[in-house]
């Protein structure tokens, strides 16, 4: 099978630490569950130069290296590749920014792949692998918009259950987990 997975809020836990540093950086208090946006800027009321700022900021500190991985993941992909899965990364980060954060991250915390795609030019994941030649099985999301995009497609989306996905009306092809051991269990179980 084909297995797309996703990075931020899939395998990389990079919520708390964006948080973090738009608390301190703003003097906020935002918690987990007051973030039911994927944008900042909707549920904190910050502008868009005060994201300038943070992303700046997140970037100079090295942020996108401290991220630490999502509970479990490394175990979850290193099975997939044990069983044969082809393990496809997509990913919006922006490629010409943080292509070597991105490669180094998954490197230092163990991540095996088969390949990652970094989206160009605001194509949807689906159509980014269609060029590479990819058709999932299954991809693992948490972003709604991007999981409703490939359950339209046909594609069986397995997405994280967070505050800011909530909003999501239910699709047959969308299925909520609540970690990755749920996503394990419906691939190799063959539920889903």
């Amino acid at each position: 099978m084909i297995i797309g997975v996703d990075i931020d809020g899939v395998i990389a836990d990079s919520e708390p630490t964006y948080r973090r540093t738009i608390n301190r950086l703003f003097n906020l208090d935002l918690k987990k569950e007051d973030v039911t946006s994927y944008k900042y800027e909707e549920c904190a009321g910050l502008t868009d130069e005060q994201m300038h700022l943070f992303w700046k900021t997140f970037y100079r500190e090295g942020g996108w290296l401290k991220i630490k991985p999502i509970k479990g993941a490394r175990k979850f992909l290193a099975k997939l590749k044990k069983e044969k899965h082809r393990i496809v990364i997509v990913t919006s980060r922006p490629r010409e920014h943080i292509k070597k954060e991105t490669h180094q991250w998954l490197k230092e915390n163990g991540m095996p792949y088969s390949e990652l795609i970094f989206l160009e030019n605001h194509r949807s994941k689906h159509q980014a692998a269609l060029l590479r030649g990819h058709r999932f099985d299954y991809f693992i999301e948490d972003y709604y918009e991007c999981a409703l995009d490939l359950a339209r497609r046909g594609v069986k989306v397995l997405l994280l259950d967070y505050p800011w996905n909530r909003w999501g009306r239910p699709h047959p092809n969308i299925r909520r987990i609540k970690n990755l051991q749920e996503a394990e269990a419906i691939i190799f179980g063959g539920a889903g």
